[in-house]
C-alpha cells in the first residue's frame, strides 16, 4: 500500500490506496464472519466481502490499463 500511494501519478496513488482500504474492510469482515455470533452482522460481513472483492478486481483492472 505504501508504495502505491507514493506513486507520482495521483490517479494511480488513489487507486492503490483504495485497493488497500478495501482489503482492510475484507479483513475486518472475515473476522466478523468467522467469530461473530449475530446472524445479521455475519450477513452484513458477507455482503462487505462480496462487494469489496468486486471493487478490488475493478481497481486492479483499471491499474492494468492505466498505470504507466
Amino acid at each position: 500500500m505504501m508504495e502505491g500511494i507514493k506513486a507520482k501519478d495521483a490517479d494511480v496513488a488513489f487507486i492503490c490506496g483504495m485497493i488497500a482500504h478495501h482489503q482492510g474492510a475484507i479483513d475486518m469482515a472475515e473476522v466478523e464472519f468467522k467469530y461473530g455470533d449475530n446472524a445479521d452482522a455475519k450477513k452484513k460481513a458477507q455482503m462487505v466481502i462480496d462487494a469489496q472483492k468486486k471493487e478490488i478486481k475493478d481497481y486492479a483492472k483499471w491499474l492494468k490499463t492505466n498505470a504507466k
